[in-house]
């Protein structure tokens, strides 16, 4: 049951963050902000997500595991309500890359749950 749930609010998060990047780069069009910047927004915020994956994606095996991903989504949820504010440019390089720093640490740390999991109920992981 716990396994389908994890992988339920992995699908759905994961379809948020591909409609939320497609939110971001129309805001930015209508912004009248160039090629050259929506890259640079891209490529910013996917650069917030390698930097907290590699930064935050192991606290989940030092701190546990559910808390934390609580207290990410609440982040989220915070990070979320920027969108309405979405005026200038900086704002969406501000919220972009919040939002980025969320799903940098949520996939490791869900994925180490995950596999805990499995482990606990006897699963093999190359089955």
């Amino acid at each position: 049951m716990m396994f389908g749930l994890a992988h339920g609010l992995t699908f759905a998060l994961s379809a948020l963050l591909w409609l939320l990047i497609a939110a971001w780069n129309t805001r930015a069009a209508a912004l009248g902000m160039g090629y050259a910047a929506v890259g640079a927004l891209n490529f910013t915020a996917y650069a917030a997500y390698v930097a907290s994956a590699l930064t935050l994606g192991h606290l989940g095996d030092r701190m546990g595991f559910k808390r934390p991903l609580a207290w990410a989504l609440l982040g989220l949820a915070a990070v979320l309500l920027s969108g309405f504010f979405w005026h200038a440019p900086w704002m969406l390089f501000v919220s972009a890359c919040g939002i980025n720093v969320f799903y940098g640490y949520f996939y490791p740390t869900l994925e180490g749950l995950l596999s805990r999991m499995e482990k606990a109920e006897g699963v093999h992981p190359y089955s």
